[in-house]
């Protein structure tokens, strides 16, 4: 499983739990002998749904927001198997774990012992981001073959492209005819943009190779991976109220699956 994993991802960057999440070094927790009265306090100034409680060294409790942002109503509780993972864990798996665990924290282990903590607002970290740059990039890549594959002859794509007026367009042809006067000679597919490759992949009906058989819902699944690719390119927030962890994890599942079908 874990071999599969690594071959499947073999281009891209590999972020870890640990390096998205927050060290035990570096968060705030609160004493075993702290009352709950004690947490709120530390918990609404901090804006923090999740309070660790030290018992010595150790960390085996924690107070957390019965509702989430609602620092007024928390409970205190042990920590089980089910508030862990290992802190190796793959991001691709911690947002899975999320979303199928119905979660928005776990507590992370380092040989058995509770070494960190790591919430779904740490997926609005640099970090994620360039791990799904490189995720949305060999994608982009790989359709770029497939629509090259389609067309074979170089020509007859230019000239698809260069017929249509529209912003994007233009853009390619100009970025296209400015290297061609300066001599340099480029594979023609790397001009295109995400956003074109979709065009074109619907117009020439290449979605059936990615297993569409319905244009409406390629359109529509790619639309939504086009715009998180401008959301990471853009750096902003992958996580919030509107844009929820199942959103990412859907679409997260949906580029694995043209992956695995374009290799």
């Amino acid at each position: 499983m874990y071999e599969n994993h690594n071959f499947l991802r073999e281009t891209v960057v590999e972020v870890n739990a640990a390096v998205v999440g927050i060290s035990q070094h570096r968060w705030i927790g609160i004493g075993e002998e702290s009352t709950e009265d004690d947490a709120k306090l530390v918990m609404q100034e901090k804006h923090f749904d999740i309070l660790p409680i030290y018992s010595g060294s150790n960390i085996t409790s924690y107070f957390g927001t019965v509702e989430r942002n609602n620092f007024s109503n928390i409970k205190k509780a042990e920590i089980t198997h089910r508030d862990v993972m290992p802190l190796q864990t793959h991001i691709r798996d911690v947002i899975k774990n999320f979303y199928t665990e119905k979660r928005y924290f776990f507590f992370l282990l380092d040989e058995n012992k509770v070494s960190g903590l790591i919430s779904e607002s740490n997926l609005n970290s640099r970090q994620v981001k360039v791990w799904l740059f490189g995720l949305l990039s060999e994608l982009e890549v790989r359709l770029g073959m497939l629509v090259k594959e389609n067309f074979q002859n170089e020509d007859k794509l230019q000239q698809k492209v260069f017929d249509k007026t529209d912003g994007n367009y233009r853009d390619i042809k100009r970025r296209f005819s400015k290297d061609c006067e300066r001599g340099v000679e480029s594979n023609f597919v790397e001009y295109l943009y995400l956003s074109t490759l979709i065009d074109l992949i619907e117009e020439e009906k290449i979605y059936l190779k990615l297993g569409y058989k319905d244009k409406d819902k390629f359109k529509n699944d790619y639309r939504n991976i086009n715009n998180l690719r401008n959301t990471v390119m853009h750096s902003k927030s992958l996580i919030t109220k509107e844009k929820s962890v199942k959103e990412l994890w859907i679409l997260l599942d949906k580029i694995e699956e043209s992956l695995f079908l374009l290799r």
